[in-house]
């Protein structure tokens, strides 16, 4: 924000530096992006997959989570606050404003890496994954992949959607200044929680042991 400030010209450059005319495809942006995303991928353990079918828990309350609550959460919670309240209401935003940060709000909840969306995803995850019995070691990581994905994929969308400086794309990066501080307080519950997440799976183990030895008896 500094170097925007006391340097305009240059961020104008480079802002409109693009693959294409008019496609909305920064290429300082997308170089970045690209090298962001890139170490990850080398750390995919594809192998990993063949495990999926035998425990499919973990997998399928993470995507019923991203797929299925954020982005309708997000779009209700963009249009309430945003649309309806800050800018309807209050006047504090310009209408086609308001409706840019919204269309920005719900591609992040597709693929957060924020504090925004933490606590009701991090929460909702991690009591699904205890409800059906997943191991902490599964719904530690499945709970925080839950709470966040890609935000690069997100920023990407929304700047080849509506340009690098739409609202849409301020939408989708201001919440990675309190990202990290957040993310590690997350990793804490999950660490100092084990003990009140596994007393559910030993209930469930002591009922059906106790259930088999009065079937045997």
């Amino acid at each position: 924000m500094l170097i925007g400030k006391l340097l305009p010209h240059p961020v104008a450059f480079l802002s409109n530096w693009e693959f294409v005319n008019n496609s909305h495809i920064n290429v300082p942006i997308a170089v970045l992006i690209w090298l962001m995303i890139y170490p990850m991928m080398l750390k995919i353990d594809f192998g990993g997959l063949k495990g999926v079918a035998a425990r499919p828990k973990g997998l399928l309350v993470t995507l019923f989570v991203n797929w299925l609550v954020k982005p309708f959460s997000m779009a209700f919670l963009g249009w309430f606050f945003v649309q309806f309240l800050f800018s309807q209401r209050l006047g504090w935003i310009e209408s086609e404003t308001a409706k840019q940060y919204t269309a920005g709000l719900i591609i992040l909840a597709a693929a957060p890496c924020t504090a925004m969306v933490f606590v009701w995803s991090s929460g909702l995850a991690y009591g699904l994954m205890r409800l059906f019995k997943v191991r902490h070691n599964i719904a530690t990581p499945g709970s925080l992949i839950g709470a966040s994905n890609f935000f690069e994929l997100a920023v990407a969308v929304a700047i080849a959607l509506f340009g690098p400086t739409s609202p849409a794309a301020l939408a989708t990066v201001v919440g990675v200044l309190v990202e990290v501080p957040v993310k590690l307080s997350v990793c804490r519950m999950c660490v100092s929680s084990r003990n009140w997440y596994e007393g559910n799976m030993l209930e469930g183990q002591v009922g059906r042991g106790s259930r088999r030895a009065v079937s045997e008896s």
